[in-house]
């Protein structure tokens, strides 16, 4: 903060993130220290483009950011399970959840999963043209995904175009859930 044009300066803030990064949690627990990593980081980032540890801090952003994604995924998914299941209200909570992940983290691992359930909730409110749109884009983007073919059925259902597959997604393999070795790791 007092000497930001110190040759050391960027190590100083990659420490810093990291301090805040040792005590994120669960993504189902309190995410406030992952939020204050990924601003830390970004301003890192941000302030020292050609850093060395420019490499490091893109990876501990993106596992910050799929932390914090898979929070805001969790408080969507309930909900989702409220509005879809138990057929009470949620709808709008699950909705905006959902488009938050997708404005935040453009990047986030499960993001198939967030894009199937938004578009769920646009076919709940009959709004057909909006789900296409989103089960379009896992068709596209997410090829090897667990929700392509129930996407495939409802663009059918609906009576939407099933999109070819983008030639530059067409090798992205889905993310794997975390263990439960590997969450207790992370706790």
């Amino acid at each position: 903060q007092f000497f930001p044009n110190h040759p050391l300066a960027y190590r100083v803030v990659l420490k810093c993130a990291e301090s805040e990064s040792r005590q994120v949690g669960l993504p189902d627990r309190d995410a406030s220290h992952a939020k204050r990593a990924e601003s830390r980081l970004k301003a890192l980032l941000q302030q020292y483009p050609n850093s060395i540890l420019k490499v490091e801090a893109d990876e501990r952003l993106r596992q910050v950011q799929d932390n914090l994604g898979l929070h805001n995924l969790l408080i969507a998914n309930y909900y989702y399970a409220t509005a879809i299941d138990q057929k009470k209200g949620g709808l709008k909570g699950a909705q905006s959840r959902f488009r938050e992940i997708m404005d935040k983290y453009p990047n986030f691992c499960f993001m198939d999963e967030a894009l199937y359930k938004i578009a769920v909730t646009y076919v709940v409110e009959e709004e057909t043209d909006q789900a296409a749109r989103y089960f379009q884009r896992i068709v596209s983007d997410f090829p090897n995904s667990e929700w392509v073919e129930k996407s495939k059925e409802q663009l059918g259902l609906i009576g939407a175009t099933i999109p070819s597959v983008n030639p530059d997604r067409a090798n992205v393999t889905p993310c794997a859930e975390p263990s439960f070795f590997e969450n207790f790791k992370n706790q």
